[in-house]
């Protein structure tokens, strides 16, 4: 096995949370409602209105009395997660502000954004509306992929176009993308996500879950088909 192909599926292993100098935020007045027909999300920094999930029978729910929020479909129902004692403690943090930012990256190859993208990104922007979300571009999007800018737009999804040379590996290469982006920015961040859209999701507020003094980092859950794991 070749160096980049061993170093691609070691990082792949892996979501770096890079973590920089917290400011105390405040808290927001959040709300939102949902319909079959689209939902509305509320924050104090901005309105988002967000496309419709119903190709996903997707559902979310919001309890005031505890700031969680709960995603619900035909497999999953988050409201049933036990967050009470000690599997509440990891939410003692402050809520997202506009200073946190969630980035990831996205190579076309000639086609479209996937849907699973777009529900990712439509979860990260309903549990964290107040944070910035940057979509590092590897390659422009392709004429055919009509709306798939104005899907990002809407969900307040910042892009920006990386040149990288013909020899450099996408999945390698991010990181490096990633490392500039946050040292040209430093000044205007507080915490940083680093994920991939493609298989990552956020049922609640994620910045409430770490300090200022943490890096951490998360192995890939694959799953199991024994039902008893």
């Amino acid at each position: 096995m070749s160096f980049p192909h061993y170093f691609s599926s070691v990082v792949l292993s892996f979501i770096v949370f890079i973590l920089f100098v917290l400011i105390t935020p405040t808290q927001h007045d959040l709300s939102f409602t949902y319909s079959f027909s689209s939902l509305s999300v509320s924050g104090s920094n901005q309105h988002i209105d967000i496309p419709s999930l119903d190709v996903f029978n997707t559902k979310f729910t919001h309890n005031k009395s505890t700031g969680m929020f709960y995603y619900k479909n035909n497999y999953i129902d988050v409201s049933k997660f036990n967050y009470s004692g000690v599997c509440g403690d990891v939410f003692k943090y402050g809520p997202n502000t506009k200073r946190d930012l969630v980035i990831g990256s996205y190579d076309f190859k000639n086609k479209c954004i996937k849907e699973s993208v777009y529900q990712a990104l439509e979860m990260t922007r309903i549990a964290m509306p107040d944070c910035r979300i940057v979509f590092l571009l590897f390659s422009s999007i392709p004429s055919t992929c009509v709306g798939n800018f104005k899907r990002l737009s809407d969900l307040h999804v910042e892009t920006y176009k990386v040149t990288r040379h013909p020899f450099q590996d996408a999945v390698v290469f991010r990181f490096i993308a990633f490392r500039n982006y946050i040292t040209k920015h430093i000044k205007e961040i507080d915490r940083v996500v680093i994920i991939d859209f493609r298989d990552v999701l956020f049922f609640a507020d994620f910045f409430r879950t770490f300090s200022a003094n943490e890096v951490n980092w998360l192995l890939e859950c694959y799953g199991t088909n024994n039902p008893n794991d």
